[in-house]
């Protein structure tokens, strides 16, 4: 956190004191390329807590709210087969997730599986996902659950390993018969372009791999990674997005739609937004779910079709459920109940006077390619 100023370094102390105390929080860490983006926003702003900034590194008001939440809402631990822990969850019968690592390029504040990530880290113990005896292990999991047809690369970030032991594990899991799909989840072109060799590009092509790219702000497609970006979307790789909705970084209509409109020009197709999971030390992050439905209907109502075309959910261990889910809510409070497959499960919200709006202006500082900003005056923020 050195060189962003005094307020930073101290948040930062106080996330490291947390850590030793034993919270599953992930350290700060940026990579060169972010940055460089991070100290641009700190200087057209003139202070530290811009989106960039808050996807990166902690903001004061992370740790005024900090008793509520679990470390892991979803429950991946519960899912994981026996002598896979932390190689593989299988939540779902017809897709499976693989961490062919832990290890992160770059560390997202909000991540919503810090329990796995952070302690990992913390314990400096890397899990070789891609060694011989583990790869077999998965092979034979796989063959013995058929009903498995897509594998998801995941971690950590699958980019983060070499191209040569990625391949190791493409070709053991393709072997078995029912696997028809891989895909692969990344930030990398986000947080470290230049990781998107020539190399990595032949192999997601040669595989027929769909990337599922983590953007959750529009200026992270800057000139470098968008250059990236059109170079894979040029080779023939099927390019999604995903990101969660978060306060203080795209919690406006406007944000979402210049994000959906620069992905779309470069041939990424939306694929989800996700609510914020209720997880500890994650409160600062979150958005009341009636906010958030009514922001997304906003982008329904003024979006073309093609940029519209994606789905919003919350990852419970229920599964995914939508709006549609909803079998009981108390809008006031913000508590919900879902229901899927003849299973419930309760979802608390956060109080209405935590869930502030986050000013247009500070959310498009530096202006908007898409999105006309003049059409958004009656709206400064999304309340």
């Amino acid at each position: 956190m050195k060189g962003f100023g005094p307020l930073a370094e101290s948040n930062f102390d106080r996330l490291q004191a947390l850590r030793k105390a034993g919270e599953p929080l992930l350290d700060v860490k940026i990579p060169p390329h972010y940055r460089i983006l991070v100290e641009r926003e700190i200087e057209l702003l003139g202070r530290i807590d811009g989106p960039l900034y808050s996807i990166v590194a902690p903001r004061s008001d992370r740790f005024d709210h900090s008793t509520e939440g679990v470390p892991n809402f979803v429950d991946d631990f519960g899912h994981m087969p026996n002598g896979l822990e932390h190689i593989v969850v299988h939540r779902y019968p017809r897709k499976l997730l693989y961490f062919p690592t832990q290890f992160c390029i770059g560390h997202c504040q909000y991540c919503f599986r810090p329990d796995i990530t952070a302690l990992e880290a913390k314990r400096k113990r890397e899990i070789n996902g891609v060694s011989p005896k583990v790869l077999q292990s998965v092979q034979k999991y796989l063959l013995a659950h058929p009903q498995v047809r897509e594998v998801i690369f995941s971690g950590g970030d699958p980019l983060a390993c070499s191209v040569e032991d990625v391949e190791l594990a493409l070709t053991c899991f393709l072997e078995v018969p029912s696997v028809k799909s891989i895909r692969f989840h990344t930030k990398a072109p986000v947080f470290s372009p230049s990781i998107v060799t020539q190399a990595w590009i032949d192999l997601l092509t040669k595989y027929k791999i769909r990337l599922v790219l983590h953007i959750v702000h529009p200026y992270e497609l800057c000139e470098v990674t968008t250059s990236v970006i059109e170079r894979l979307h040029r080779a023939g790789i099927a390019l999604y997005n995903q990101a969660p909705l978060l306060r203080g970084v795209n919690d406006h209509p406007a944000v979402i739609m210049e994000l959906l409109y620069r992905g779309a020009e470069i041939g990424i197709q939306p694929l989800t937004f996700f609510v914020a999971d209720p997880i500890r030390y994650g409160e600062s992050y979150r958005i009341r779910l009636d906010r958030v439905y009514r922001l997304v209907d906003e982008v329904f109502l003024r979006g073309e079709a093609w940029i519209s075309n994606f789905r919003v959910c919350l990852d419970t261990p229920i599964g995914k459920v939508k709006e549609a889910h909803i079998v009981h809510s108390d809008r006031d409070s913000d508590y919900y109940v879902f229901e899927r497959d003849g299973q419930r499960i309760s979802y608390a919200g956060i109080p209405r006077q935590l869930d502030k709006p986050t000013p247009l202006q500070d959310l498009l500082y530096n202006g908007a390619s898409f999105v006309d900003m003049a059409d958004w005056r009656d709206m400064p923020s999304f309340v």
